[in-house]
């Protein structure tokens, strides 16, 4: 009965440190852009499968809880004089940077009312789209108020996670809310340097 005892703590042992640093450390923004997407099948789907994970998560306990998690570096862009709306498109369409996941639909919602052209293509092509008309027909705030409004049901669906106490879970929250936070200073500071811009027109009707 010892070894076999043993033999589940191992396990158990396994399945928290594959939980904690691994499956916790992205599935909750998996479903956060899953539920973004709006496809009731699929929500329910996803919604489900994170709270199963976490409660199982939290059956096992926290004798042997993972420490340590971390996120990759970010790119400084606003700091770095060479960055231009390229880079700054690749950042919004890299979730583990900016903390979010801005699909095509939510790309082509930035153009809002002022009907900026956003064309074709990938979703870091149509960011830069989206980037440069708004730049040029002096738009940014309305791109940026939109994606200031998907970081708040960002942080408030990483917030819901991490308040459920599974694990590595709050831990996990923490940093991508920072990550979170980040996008929106650097959002914030994309607005200052582009009320200093002349805008070159209005946007097209069509």
């Amino acid at each position: 009965l010892d070894a076999q005892g043993a033999k589940l703590d191992k396990l158990d042992a396994i399945a928290i440190d594959f939980l904690d640093h691994h499956v916790l450390a992205w599935l909750p923004a998996f479903d956060a852009a899953i539920q973004s997407n709006g496809n009731p099948f699929y929500c329910r789907i996803s919604k489900y499968t994170l709270d199963v994970v976490v409660d199982h998560r939290r059956s096992l306990g926290e004798s042997a809880r993972a420490t340590s998690v971390s996120l990759p570096a970010t790119p400084a862009l606003l700091d770095d004089p060479s960055t231009g709306l390229k880079e700054i498109a690749a950042f919004l369409t890299t979730p583990v940077w900016c903390g979010l996941f801005n699909s095509r639909r939510d790309i082509a919602a930035c153009s809002g009312s002022d009907r900026l052209p956003h064309g074709f293509g990938g979703r870091r092509q149509m960011m830069e789209n989206v980037l440069h008309s708004a730049v040029s027909y002096g738009a940014i705030e309305g791109v940026s108020d939109q994606i200031s409004n998907l970081i708040s049901s960002w942080k408030a669906a990483w917030s819901d996670v991490g308040a459920r106490n599974a694990g590595t879970a709050y831990e996990w929250s923490a940093l991508w809310i920072k990550r979170l936070s980040g996008t929106r200073e650097m959002l914030d500071r994309l607005r200052r340097e582009a009320r200093k811009m002349e805008p070159a027109g209005d946007p097209p009707d069509g």
